[in-house]
């Protein structure tokens, strides 16, 4: 055996083996690092983020970028969101994080790119590793920030909400002291009444002609007619004193007196009526109804709200016409949902989308 050699294809399987360990570790080495040292370019000003896993099917309607984006980092996950952009108007536009692909290697070999239709600029870079977890997530995991959607430094906006999103039920976990102000409905287009909440409709109502105080628990509804918007205040628990006197405004429960301004424009004053006292029968009522004109047109043809398999305690509902409203404010829908649910469940609250 010392003056022999080994025959040629033990020679040559020995090379194989080596080379396909070489390569084996090349490729561990290689996807470690594309997975935990190359970062992420995140947008500045996000108002939505998702985390979505690879191969999940979006809507017709669903910006192009985040089409193209799921399409091209097959068959890893995608980051798709929205973002202000940098132009003057403050526009909201969808955004994506794309992965290096061989088509980009001319104008730029970054391992992530930042795709949008507006400029954008970056504020943060993360690894991959801390934004998706495992490359083969299999959940999607929504991001929002309600006061940069809304542009408000309101205090009673959370700064951001996040959770897990499947079968069309966002699962957010919140504070437990959150939870407490969350009370019960159990009709549509209702949501309990919050002191937050009470001084937005106070603002609303002067701005159409009331100059109401709303009481801070309770429960508020509305319903949207062809050229008329109903607000239904049931205060929790009924009014009891002269503080909330303001609601009965609709009720003709005031001493009228005319008078005039010194440019001899007429105006009317209106006063609690002489000697009302918590006896009377205004003290008993428990809903109060105000009527304002809407300039906007809204589609009756479908107001029914089917009940969802939504988990949890209902505290809030909302119908398709609703639905419009809401997309019309924060300018992000892709599609409006037929109805929304809002339930609270053990430490969280649940969005129920239909």
């Amino acid at each position: 055996m010392s003056y022999g050699e080994a025959p040629v294809k033990r020679r040559i399987t020995k090379l194989l083996a080596v080379l396909a360990g070489s390569f084996v570790v090349c490729v561990v080495l290689l996807s470690a690092w594309f997975w935990f040292l190359t970062s992420l370019p995140l947008p500045d000003n996000m108002v939505a983020m998702a985390v979505v896993p690879a191969g999940v099917i979006l809507p017709d309607n669903a910006p192009d970028v985040w089409k193209q984006t799921v399409e091209a980092n097959r068959p890893l996950p995608s980051v798709l969101g929205f973002a202000r952009s940098k132009a003057a108007d403050d526009k909201v536009v969808p955004f994506a994080v794309k992965a290096f692909s061989l088509a980009d290697i001319v104008q730029d070999i970054s391992a992530w790119k930042l795709s949008a239709e507006a400029e954008l600029s970056v504020s943060s870079r993360q690894s991959p590793w801390k934004v998706f977890g495992t490359p083969w997530r299999r959940l999607v995991w929504l991001t929002i920030w309600p006061k940069k959607l809304l542009n408000s430094q309101s205090d009673s906006l959370p700064e951001v909400l996040s959770g897990a999103y499947s079968k069309n039920i966002w699962h957010v976990n919140v504070n437990g002291g959150d939870l407490s102000l969350l009370g019960s409905v159990t009709s549509s287009n209702a949501m309990p009444l919050t002191p937050a909440l009470s001084q937005n409709l106070a603002n609303f109502t002067a701005a159409n002609g009331f100059q109401i105080k709303f009481p801070e628990k309770g429960s508020l509804g509305w319903e949207a007619k062809a050229g008329q918007l109903d607000l239904i205040v049931q205060p929790e628990p009924p009014i009891d004193d002269l503080t909330y006197l303001g609601l009965a405004q609709g009720y003709d429960l005031f001493d009228k007196r005319n008078s005039l301004l010194q440019d001899q424009t007429a105006f009317q004053i209106l006063a609690p009526l002489t000697g009302l006292s918590a006896t009377s029968s205004i003290f008993q009522t428990k809903q109060f109804t105000f009527h304002f004109p809407l300039s906007m047109a809204f589609d009756t043809k479908n107001n029914s709200v089917r009940s969802l398999a939504c988990p949890g305690q209902p505290v809030a509902l909302f119908d398709n016409a609703s639905s419009k409203n809401i997309c019309s404010w924060i300018d992000i829908c892709f599609f409006i949902p037929r109805q929304m649910i809002i339930t609270r469940q053990n430490n969280g609250v649940n969005f129920c989308v239909e």
